[in-house]
Order: structure tokens, then sequence, then C-alpha cells
């Protein structure tokens, strides 16, 4: 009787693990439009056009996004809006100067104030009804629309 053979001994072979190189990331700007309300109520004292310190805090915020790295802005359009109590040309008045109290804070803060444009809307633009205080509070604002371009990596 013969001895069976013995099995062949098999050496698994180590895989080659090659590394495919990431591509290098590409650079993209984008034009972009963002839109910002700030609420009167809260920006300024009823009646007035001087910022108050929650205001100030949020323009910085703006102002230090609007400023970053890769961040160009071509406009900046601020329009400020009354609510309708008073005459439509004292309305008028406090919305343009609000509008120019904030971007004059924003010049302040970095921002080329040639960049941006300003324009008092008054009472014309409601956005909620002027016979309640709550509907006077929303139509007391400051909008902000900033035109650039960001530059992101990918």
């Amino acid at each position: 009787m013969t001895k069976p053979k013995p099995a062949p001994i098999v050496i698994p072979q180590t895989p080659v693990v090659r590394t495919i190189p990431k591509p290098a990331p590409v650079k993209v700007q984008a034009e972009t439009t963002r839109r910002l309300t700030l609420s009167g109520s809260a920006t300024f004292r009823t009646g007035s056009s001087s910022l108050s310190q929650a205001g100030k805090t949020k323009l910085s915020a703006l102002a230090r996004t609007l400023t970053s790295s890769g961040t160009t802005i071509s406009r900046l359009l601020i329009e400020g809006h009354t609510d309708s109590s008073g005459s439509a040309a004292m309305n008028q008045a406090l919305s343009l100067k609000r509008a120019n109290a904030v971007a004059d804070y924003l010049a302040s803060q970095g921002i080329m104030r040639s960049s941006m444009e300003t324009a008092g809307r008054g009472e014309s633009s409601p956005i909620a009804d002027n016979k309640t205080s709550a509907g006077r509070a929303q139509n007391r604002r400051v909008e902000i629309t900033a035109t650039g371009t960001r530059q992101t990596t990918r």
C-alpha cells in the first residue's frame, strides 16, 4: 500500500496595493446672491436711525462673512423700510437714514462703501399688515442683498 501524497502547501500571494493619487483640489468661483433681513425693532429704536448694539452685533457677523477669504462682493444693496406710522415723507426719510446707517457701519467693518447702494423704501413695501403692532414690527426692517463670488475648493 502506498502512502498518499501530502497536499501541496499553497502560499497566498500578497496582493499588490496601489494607491491612486487624489486629484488636486479644484477651486471654483460661483456667483451668488444672498439676502438678509434685519428686523427694524431689533436693529433700531422706534423713530431712530441709530443702530442698537444688537444690530451692530448682527452686522459685524455679516461683515466677517462678506470679507472672508475667497469672497468678493460686487454689489451690496441695502434697503430701509418702515411701517405706516407717521407721514409718508417722514417714513421715506427715516428708511433712507436707516439704510445709510447700516452701510456706514458695514464700511467701518472693512466693506468697500463704493460697492454699496442704499435705498429708502419708506412704507411702500409692507410684508405684513400695518393694522397690528406685530405687523408694523415686521414692516420696520432693513433688507441687505449681497451679490458677488465665493471661491470654494472641490
